[in-house]
């Protein structure tokens, strides 16, 4: 299990968060923290873009998540993701709504609505088969989850990314975490969260 809560106020070590594209701002800095001292930002205009990416090897399942809240859920594209094969599955907020991609491409997830400058927990468990989507509250209730859907593309998962476009605003996010799901993931509890960050 890895984990990074950005509390050394830098992302570009322990671990590597890579710069892969993009004009947007990207920082550390107090005021994007959920917990602790300091979280990471992102600031974008319209039509730029920033992506973050860090290695974790070569693991067949994997159970990943990260707080997120953003000052435009109307104007964001604000995703988390994992890569495998050379591809990208993500969970996030978009245009107002909470969505993943699977197969067949983006889709919005349902019953919940996300607001602004709200803290959500998004989270995905790959089973090296299948994908799992949830998001929390920030009491770590479930407001939303689609099971069992098929991934964008199969095989190892080698990196995990973030992501965010086109919002005119400010995306922050914080306590980033990942892991081999074995044996499979139980469900969030806040003293997981708070205290072992793990599930």
């Amino acid at each position: 299990m890895a984990y990074d809560d950005f509390e050394d106020g830098d992302y570009t070590n322990d671990p590597t968060w890579s710069d892969v594209g993009g004009t947007a701002t990207v920082a550390v800095s107090e005021a994007s923290k959920k917990n602790g001292v300091y979280g990471i930002e992102f600031t974008t205009a319209s039509n730029t873009y920033k992506a973050l990416q860090t290695t974790i090897g070569a693991v067949a399942t994997l159970d990943t998540w990260t707080w997120i809240r953003t000052s435009n859920v109307a104007g964001t594209w604000s995703n988390y993701g994992f890569i495998s094969s050379n591809a990208v599955s993500t969970i996030g907020i978009a245009t107002s709504n909470f969505v993943y991609r699977d197969s067949t491409g983006y889709h919005d997830m349902p019953t919940a609505t996300p607001a602004n400058n709200t803290w959500y927990i998004l989270r995905m468990v790959y089973d090296g088969t299948n994908t799992d989507f949830y998001v929390y509250d920030d009491s770590f209730a479930e407001l939303t989850s689609v099971t069992g859907t098929t991934p964008y593309t199969t095989g190892n998962v080698v990196k995990i990314e973030m992501f965010v476009q086109n919002m005119n605003g400010t995306t922050y996010l914080d306590d980033v975490g990942y892991g081999d799901r074995d044996p499979p993931a139980p469900p969030v509890t806040g003293q997981y969260m708070s205290l072992q960050k793990y599930w």
